[in-house]
C-alpha cells in the first residue's frame, strides 16, 4: 500500500484532532444519541450536552445535528470565545441563516428596521457585517428573528453553539436561557444544541438553569470499556492488522475513556505498523514508540499542568502523580494515593517517603506554583482529591506507562473504602460509613 493511500484511509478512521461528525464513527454513545434524539423530537425542546473537556461532546453534538438537519442545507455551527456575547453569537447565527441577504419584507418589521431581519441596513455582505456595530436586540426580538430566518433556511434547522462555557460573562450566558423560553412561545422549527465543560447545567446557565423546562440535559461521561474497544477494533480491522490483546487493553486503560486519546494512540501505533509492515506482528516496542509520539502530540495546554508540577523538580512528584492515576476512581482518598505511591516505588525499586514527608510533597501539588494540578475532590469531606482536569489524568497514565510503571485501570477503592493499609501482605479495606460497612458485610455473606 502506498503511503498516501494509507494515511488517507487512516484519517478517515481515526480523528484525534477534530470531532467525529458521523454516527458510523461515533462508538460507545448509542444510549446518549438515543436520549438526545428522543428529546429533540419534542416540540420546542433544545439540548445542552456537557461534561469534561475532551470527552466527546462536540462529536455527539455534530452527529445529532447532522441527523436532524434537513438534507437540503447544512446545520449551523458557532464556536464561542471568552469575549463572545449573546448579541455577537446571535448575529453570527442570523448571518449564516440568511447568507447576509435581506430575504423577505416580512422580516423587516421584526425590529422596525430594514436589513437582515432587522439587524442592520448596512449589513449587505460579510465584510460590512463583521465590521459594523453590534445591534442590541432583546431576547424576544431575537426569538422572532430566529424563527423567521429558520423557516426561510430549511424545514428543520439545527444550530450548534459549541464551547458555550468559554463565555466569561455570566449575564450573557443567562440571556440564552431567556431566548429558549421566548422560543417556546412561538412556532419555530429550530433546534439549539449547546456544548460546554461542566459538572451540571447550573455551571453553564447559572440560576436560570432550573427554570428552563425546554432544555434536555445530557451529561457525557468517559467512554465505557466496550466503547473504547469498538474504536480500537474498527481502526485496526480497517487494515487487517492483528493487535495483541495486552496492547488493546493498555490503549483502553491509558485513554481513561477519552476518545481523542484512543484515536491518537491508534493513529501513532498504526503508523508504526505501516513503517514496520502491516503484515508483520505488532510488538510491545512498537507500542512504546507510538506512546512516546502520542505524548509529544498532545496539546501544549494539556501538558502544561504536568510540566509545571514536574519539570526541574524532584522525581518524587512524578511518582505521586502516577499514583493519583492508579485506579478507576476519579476522586481518591489520601490513604489510597499513598498506598499507590508505595506500589510505584516498589515497581521502580526506589526508596519511599514516610507518610508525613509524602503529605508535604502532596500539598505542593495543590499550589499555584505547581499548576494546582491536584484539587479538592469532595467539598465537605477532607482528604479526598482529584486532578484539576480529568483529561490530564490520561496524560499522566501515559507518562507512567512510558517509564514502565504499570497502573491499575479497573480497581475501585473509593466505592467501598476510606482507608487502605498493609496487613500480612494483604490490603485491608475499611468502609466509609456505617451504611457502607453493613453493605460490605452483606456482600461478604452472600458470596
Amino acid at each position: 500500500m502506498e503511503k498516501k493511500e494509507f494515511f488517507k484511509r487512516l484519517h478517515k478512521i481515526v480523528s484525534p484532532s477534530t470531532p467525529v461528525n458521523k454516527e458510523e464513527f461515533l462508538f460507545g454513545r448509542t444510549r446518549q444519541l438515543e436520549s438526545i434524539e428522543e428529546a429533540l423530537y419534542a416540540k420546542g425542546r433544545h439540548c445542552f450536552i456537557y461534561g469534561d473537556r475532551g470527552v466527546g461532546k462536540s462529536s455527539i453534538a455534530y452527529t445529532v445535528a447532522g441527523m436532524f438537519q434537513s438534507n437540503n442545507k447544512p446545520y449551523i455551527r458557532v464556536n464561542c470565545a471568552k469575549s463572545s456575547t449573546f448579541n455577537s453569537v446571535m448575529e453570527f447565527i442570523v448571518f449564516e441563516l440568511t447568507n447576509g441577504k435581506e430575504l423577505s419584507s416580512e422580516a423587516k418589521t421584526v425590529s422596525g428596521k430594514a436589513g437582515i431581519y432587522g439587524l442592520s441596513a448596512s449589513a449587505s455582505n460579510k465584510e460590512t457585517f463583521k465590521q459594523r456595530e453590534i445591534s442590541h436586540h432583546d431576547e424576544g426580538t431575537y426569538a422572532s428573528i430566529l424563527a423567521k430566518a429558520s423557516r426561510d433556511y430549511a424545514e428543520t434547522t439545527v444550530i450548534v453553539v459549541d464551547e458555550f462555557d468559554t463565555i466569561e460573562d455570566v449575564i450573557e450566558k443567562e440571556r440564552f436561557a431567556v431566548l429558549i423560553k421566548a422560543l417556546s412561545n412561538i412556532e419555530c422549527n429550530t433546534k439549539l444544541i449547546f456544548t460546554g465543560i461542566a459538572t451540571s447545567l447550573t455551571d453553564l446557565l447559572g440560576g436560570h438553569a432550573s427554570s428552563v423546562r425546554q432544555i434536555h440535559q445530557e451529561f457525557i461521561e468517559p467512554l465505557s470499556w466496550d466503547g473504547r474497544f469498538e474504536i480500537i477494533n474498527r481502526a485496526f480491522n480497517e487494515f487487517d492488522v492483528k493487535l495483541p490483546e495486552d496492547i488493546r487493553f493498555k490503549i483502553s486503560g491509558l485513554s481513561d475513556g477519552f476518545p481523542s486519546y484512543i484515536h491518537l494512540i491508534c493513529e501513532k501505533l498504526l503508523s508504526e505498523s505501516f513503517k514496520n509492515g502491516l503484515d508483520k506482528p505488532i510488538e510491545f516496542q512498537h507500542f512504546l514508540n507510538a506512546l512516546d509520539k502520542a505524548i509529544d502530540s498532545i496539546a501544549e495546554d494539556i501538558r502544561e499542568d504536568y510540566d509545571k508540577a514536574t519539570l526541574g523538580r524532584d522525581e518524587t512528584y512524578h511518582y505521586i502523580l502516577w499514583a493519583m492515576a492508579d485506579s478507576a476512581d476519579q476522586i481518591r482518598h489520601f490513604d489510597h494515593i499513598y498506598y499507590s505511591y508505595q506500589m510505584v516505588c516498589k515497581t521502580l525499586s526506589v526508596p519511599e517517603m514516610n507518610k508525613m514527608d509524602f503529605d508535604s510533597h502532596f500539598k505542593s501539588l495543590r499550589t499555584k506554583g505547581f499548576g494546582n494540578i491536584v484539587i479538592r475532590g469532595l467539598d465537605k469531606r477532607p482528604k479526598w482529591w482529584r486532578f484539576k482536569e480529568s483529561l490530564v489524568r490520561g496524560l499522566v497514565r501515559m507518562y507512567a506507562e512510558k517509564h514502565r510503571v504499570v497502573l491499575d485501570f479497573q480497581r475501585n477503592f473509593a466505592s467501598v473504602t476510606s482507608h487502605v493499609s498493609q496487613k500480612s501482605g494483604q490490603r485491608e479495606y475499611r468502609p466509609l460509613t456505617q451504611v457502607e460497612y453493613q453493605t460490605e458485610q452483606w456482600r461478604k455473606s452472600n458470596k
